[in-house]
């Protein structure tokens, strides 16, 4: 319980000083492609089964996708922004 107190009140600098670990930069990259990814291909999965109309059906995964790679993006762009603070 303490390191995750610790993940929440870290100030910027902490943060800073902790991702200028290479690995930590790494597994953090990794880990954010794993979620956004894994939350796409669920989100496409509950429309494919419960959408019935084909059109809807498409434009509602393709959205989906779409949103989520924004999403990815712009967690990536914010990670290297913090890395090449340090």
């Amino acid at each position: 319980i303490r390191l995750f107190d610790v993940c929440l009140t870290a100030s910027y600098q902490q943060t800073v000083d902790w991702f200028a670990s290479p690995i930590n930069t790494v597994g953090t990259v990794a880990w954010l492609l794993a979620v956004f990814y894994h939350a796409a291909l669920g989100l496409q999965v509950v429309i494919e089964d419960y959408v019935a109309n084909p059109g809807i059906k498409t434009i509602s995964v393709w959205s989906v996708n779409m949103v989520f790679l924004l999403l990815s993006v712009a967690a990536l762009v914010a990670v290297f922004r913090i890395v090449s603070v340090g």
